[in-house]
């Protein structure tokens, strides 16, 4: 039977406590531990300009001939 270790080293005895080393890895490396600050964009007065629908199904079907 193969088995893994828990973080203290020990080997999991039973698929119950497998099972639960899996999620709490998961859990830890999926989880965001890392906390950015709120990111403030320039009010520089830019209006985006724009995109009527017939320019994006353009665009689209040039890039699609090209490949």
């Amino acid at each position: 039977m193969t088995a893994l270790l828990r973080p203290d080293g020990t080997a999991t005895p039973s698929r119950s406590t497998t099972e639960k080393v899996i999620h709490d890895f998961y859990s830890d490396l999926f989880d965001s531990h890392v906390h950015l600050p709120p990111r403030h964009l320039q009010q520089d007065g830019y209006v985006v300009p724009s995109v009527l629908p017939s320019e994006i199904r353009h665009a689209i079907s040039s890039v699609k001939k090209r490949t």
